[in-house]
């Protein structure tokens, strides 16, 4: 029996098309054009970039410490609900929410790799999740060019202007001929 012959009765390939021109036996989806790759590749480096923007909100927010804790110190002089607000809790309340911030940032970091990995995989519902991100990551990184977000970190602004040029170019490559083909196997519109 060859290898592009089916048994009889047996089921067709569960991706048609596939192990045609890439090695495979129709087990697998067909290979990712080069489009949706560079659009991966794209959401890889702005995930790595979203590690130092989260490490410039931290340190920025680190650098604010003292003001923060006056601030919140001055707030609440009277207290909450009849017990004294100590700087040691309001130190110690500013760590937890560093923290916090860290956690967060690393779920994005996750989520966008994961969901960009799935993008590559063809799924299209990944591909409408991540132009969403976009828009996000857009207006969070030209707030900074625009000076919205003056007391920020040169490095914080550049990483973030570079994500968003970054998603921008990716949902772009992602939504052209070859690469639309791929999430909806017909013609683009």
């Amino acid at each position: 029996m060859r290898a592009d012959e089916r048994l009889p009765g047996a089921p067709p390939p569960r991706y048609p098309g596939a192990g045609q021109g890439n090695g495979g036996s129709g087990d697998g989806p067909p290979a990712a054009p080069p489009a949706v790759r560079i659009a991966y590749e794209l959401w890889c480096v702005v995930a790595v970039l979203g590690i130092g923007t989260t490490v410039g909100v931290i340190l920025v927010m680190s650098g604010l410490q003292d003001t923060v804790v006056d601030e919140m110190l001055e707030r609440f002089s009277g207290g909450v609900n009849g017990q004294p607000v100590t700087r040691a809790d309001v130190v110690s309340s500013f760590h937890l929410s560093l923290g916090v911030i860290g956690v967060l940032g690393a779920v994005v970091i996750g989520l966008t790799w994961l969901v960009a990995r799935r993008m590559l995989r063809g799924k299209a519902w990944a591909r409408a999740v991540l132009v969403g991100f976009t828009a996000i990551i857009t207006v969070i990184g030209f707030e900074g060019l625009l000076g919205f977000n003056s007391n920020g970190s040169v490095v914080l602004e550049v990483c973030a202007i570079l994500q968003a040029v970054l998603a921008i170019g990716a949902s772009v490559i992602v939504h052209r001929g070859e690469a639309h083909r791929y999430f909806y196997g017909g013609r683009p519109r």
